[in-house]
């Protein structure tokens, strides 16, 4: 009796230390609840809890910049991307929104098809054109992007919309993917 008692002790301290190890390692961040859902308009995604957004645009490729110059800068422009002006309407073509954390070296970016002119096969081509591939399905693909050290996940939304999200945490940008619902 006293060995299938010392068997039990072991067993019960073996999976004590096995869970342990499990929850330091991170498996179980998800009972931690260190994600909050957050809207950001036309979808929502689980982001961390303390991050905020700052509203800001990005260019839909450097051909959009280079027209946008020409059709009303004269051929040169400047954008600071959190500048209010650029969400005049009239600059909508060449331009779309994104909302970025510096905390997280984090930046999300919402494409409309239709008004931008990107889709899920050229995205990486206009957007990030020094960028690779890693991982590519129906609706998901992951590239590497070694101009700013980033992971970028594209999300398509039937062909209609797509969801960027980039960050130098492959992890963050992989848990925040995932999270994504489309509105």
């Amino acid at each position: 009796m006293n060995m299938k008692k010392l068997i039990l002790i072991c067993g019960l301290a073996l999976l004590l230390v096995g869970s342990v190890s499990t929850v330091s390692a991170g498996w179980f961040d998800f009972l931690e609840g260190n994600t909050t859902e957050h809207n950001f308009g036309n979808f929502s995604m689980n982001v961390p809890k303390n991050a905020t957004f700052n509203e800001t645009v990005e260019p839909n490729g450097l051909d959009a910049i280079k027209a946008l110059a020409v059709k009303y800068f004269d051929g040169a422009v400047n954008i600071t991307f959190a500048d209010p002006k650029w969400k005049d309407p009239q600059y909508a073509e060449f331009l779309h929104p994104a909302w970025g954390n510096d905390q997280y070296s984090l930046v999300v970016e919402y494409i409309n098809c239709s008004e931008d002119n990107i889709t899920f096969d050229n995205v990486a081509e206009k957007l990030y054109p020094n960028s690779k591939e890693v991982n590519k399905t129906e609706d998901t693909a992951y590239y590497t992007y070694s101009d700013f050290n980033q992971t970028v996940s594209v999300k398509n939304h039937e062909n209609k919309s797509l969801v960027i999200v980039r960050s130098n945490d492959t992890g963050l940008v992989n848990q925040m993917s995932d999270s994504l619902h489309f509105k």
